[in-house]
């Protein structure tokens, strides 16, 4: 009956509720009997809707700073896998999609699939600069501490129109839409690719969008840091530096901020690694994944596929967005 109780009560509720029932006074001690299922619930509240930032939050205390020893025991609480996940990969496909979406929250980029109300509610639950902080920081703990596991739960969940550049597409694969702002503001209207030639839709303009304000937000924003950007980018400079290409052919807003992703990251590199990147941009070919870092040609579907010959059938390449930015279309 708790248990039932536990998940059927939202997380910060029953954060609340459980804190209370541990608090005791010299006079009053809690039981060992009720210590053991508080902590037991307590560390389940991670695996709840919104839990882990109710947990994040609350050890924050509210303070306007974070100092980098609560960011520590921050972040071994959220990278211990409770006892109740069969495996670590579980663990990680239950709080990643949250830690990833705090941080894109942050981004602010209009999201032209929601309505006027979903978007409301997002401005309301905008996460704060502490938050963002932490989870940053926890991000980088969760890919120091299981780098193959965090190669599909979280690299490829932000990277994933960079890898798809230059590769050829599965004819059997879904064809994207993209998406306006709707006028009256109800609905959004959806951009269907017509009889006019154009070829047909792969990753829309908000996700090409959101992946390079999310590398930028988090390598640049950040301390440099060389593995956090090998993670993130070891396979993805390829597709990034050809995006750079045609968003200053298109004078996109984009430009600038994927110039800095590229020098920073062809800053930071070892001299032997520059020349790789450079080759493989020069070539036009992944450059060789490293043999301490094998994992890093995995994707959520397997492994990545090779660059096809420019204007082949199939071919994704980037093409004008909607609103300027850019999207990836197949080549028919």
């Amino acid at each position: 009956m708790f248990n039932d109780l536990f998940w059927g009560t939202e997380a910060a509720r029953s954060l609340e509720s459980l804190t209370v029932l541990l608090g005791s006074s010299p006079l009053h001690p809690v039981p060992m009997w009720l210590k053991s299922v508080c902590g037991r619930f307590l560390s389940q509240i991670l695996l709840k809707p919104g839990g882990v930032r109710v947990v994040l939050e609350y050890m924050q205390g509210g303070a306007d700073t974070v100092k980098l020893d609560q960011l520590e025991k921050m972040a071994r609480l959220v990278s211990s896998v409770p006892d109740q996940m069969s495996s670590v990969q579980e663990y990680y496909r239950t709080i990643c999609p949250e830690l990833l979406n705090i941080l894109e929250m942050d981004l602010r980029i209009l999201n032209p699939a929601l309505t006027v109300k979903q978007r409301e509610q997002r401005r309301v639950t905008l996460p704060s600069p502490q938050l963002v902080q932490t989870v940053t920081f926890v991000v980088g703990r969760l890919l120091t501490k299981s780098p193959v596991i965090s190669q599909t739960e979280i690299v490829a969940q932000e990277v994933d129109p960079l890898w798809k550049w230059g590769t050829r597409a599965n004819k059997k694969e879904p064809v994207a839409s993209d998406t306006v702002p709707s006028r009256t503001g109800d609905t959004p209207e959806t951009l269907v690719d017509d009889d006019s030639g154009m070829d047909p839709l792969v990753v829309s303009e908000y996700e090409v969008t959101k992946s390079v304000m999310f590398l930028h937000s988090f390598l640049v924003g950040n301390e440099p840091s060389p593995p956090l950007f090998q993670a993130f980018l070891s396979q993805a400079a390829l597709g990034l530096y050809q995006l750079y290409e045609f968003t200053s052919q298109i004078r996109s807003i984009l430009r600038e901020k994927v110039k800095e992703i590229l020098v920073v990251y062809l800053r930071i590199l070892d001299p032997k690694e520059t020349i790789e990147v450079l080759k493989s941009i020069v070539m036009r070919r992944r450059p060789p994944v490293s043999p301490s870092r094998p994992w890093q040609n995995q994707t959520s579907n397997g492994v990545l596929k090779d660059v096809v010959e420019m204007g082949s059938v199939g071919e994704i390449y980037y093409a004008p967005g909607p609103t300027g930015g850019a999207v990836l279309r197949r080549r028919r």
